[in-house]
């Protein structure tokens, strides 16, 4: 039940916000009572918590696992990695970061984290692979291509950026992913 009140939660809150959902909503979308709710998550902020740290695991599983899949090329690990943080990154509103930037900076702050280790860590990998694959030029700087590619993310899908702007984080990632991304690849 657990893991399912998170499944759920997660995506409204990515929708909606977590400060405009209460836990009326939730409950009665789940079927459950109030009751069953608070038996799981005590308290709202720690159901907040809980789906953050859910978001991140998540994410976390299935980027290592592409990294990992010796099948597939790094053009196609690139690939397979933007369709996979896309999946989350089309469904955040501009109203849940600027929820988490206002009212939660602490977890704000911890998924920037987040994902500036694991994209880092991981496009380090990846970007590497392609050099020996001949798929990515041999004369990138790699730490200073995904130091950029980083600064960018870390400007622009961020609420102050994303609240003036006609750019939906979804818009956003994908100008980023193909200016970035197409760039550094062998013609």
């Amino acid at each position: 039940m657990k893991q399912t009140i998170l499944e759920k939660t997660l995506f409204k809150f990515l929708a909606s916000g977590f400060n405009r959902v209460t836990t009326d909503e939730i409950s009665a979308d789940m079927g459950i009572s109030k009751k069953t709710l608070y038996k799981y998550f005590e308290t709202k902020d720690i159901l907040v918590e809980a789906v953050v740290q859910h978001l991140m695991d998540s994410i976390r599983e299935k980027v290592e696992a592409i990294v990992a899949d010796s099948s597939l090329n790094a053009v196609q690990k690139l690939e397979k990695l933007f369709e996979t943080i896309s999946h989350y990154i089309f469904r955040v509103s501009k109203q849940t970061l600027d929820d988490l930037q206002r009212s939660r900076p602490d977890l704000f702050q911890r998924i920037v984290e987040f994902r500036t280790t694991n994209i880092k860590k991981n496009l380090v990998i990846v970007l590497r692979e392609g050099q020996q694959e001949g798929l990515i030029r041999d004369d990138l700087d790699i730490q200073l291509a995904i130091d950029m590619f980083m600064a960018v993310i870390n400007g622009i899908i961020v609420p102050d950026y994303l609240m003036n702007s006609p750019h939906t984080p979804k818009t956003a990632l994908e100008t980023i992913y193909n200016v970035v991304f197409h760039g550094i690849l062998k013609k």
